[in-house]
């Protein structure tokens, strides 16, 4: 494996979109119906340029990659919580399932939490899907489930939790320094 993480690039567009789809798949099954699922994946190829617009407009990407295959994603920027207006927010993060346990969600999540930073966050959230077992790694890192937040995909209804991390300059320092002491 040669993973490296870098600023996503419109040309990314497909990689991001397979890494988004085939993640869905395997984390929210059960958690979302298959419909909407088999939606995601039937929507692929009309989603790609959506994807590279949004990447030129908002400059907001990461992406992990294995030689030049995408296989993690992360994106963040300000809160869209009215309730946090102040903070930041990691609006995502997805490693296909083949690479978890390589790190790259930490990675991306230091990435993230880097970014928010130099664009003069100390705090931010990431909303989890009800029933995501990444709760527990965002908990690891701070992470404090300060209430809830109810949303719909299409005509379903979803409830997420809102982590709530505060102190980020903390949080990445400590992880620095933890790698540099190993």
């Amino acid at each position: 494996m040669n993973l490296l993480i870098r600023k996503g690039l419109k040309e990314d567009a497909k990689g991001v979109v397979e890494v988004n789809t085939y993640t869905w798949l395997s984390t929210y099954k059960g958690l979302i119906p298959d419909e909407i699922l088999n939606n995601r994946l039937n929507t692929m190829n009309e989603r790609i340029s959506k994807i590279e617009q949004e990447i030129r407009e908002n400059d907001n990407l990461y992406v992990a990659l294995d030689n030049d295959k995408i296989v993690g994603i992360m994106s963040y920027g300000k809160s869209r919580n009215e309730q946090y207006l102040n903070s930041g927010e990691i609006y995502s993060i997805y490693v296909l399932d083949e690479y978890q346990g390589y790190g790259l969600g930490k990675m991306l999540f230091m990435t993230g939490i880097r970014e928010l930073i130099n664009k003069g966050y100390n705090t931010m959230i990431i909303n989890v899907l009800d029933g995501n077992k990444a709760i527990h790694f965002y908990e690891k890192y701070g992470g404090v489930n300060v209430g809830n937040k109810c949303d719909s995909i299409g005509a379903i209804k979803i409830t997420e939790q809102i982590m709530y991390f505060d102190d980020l300059n903390n949080i990445y320092n400590s992880f620095n320094e933890k790698k540099l002491n190993v």
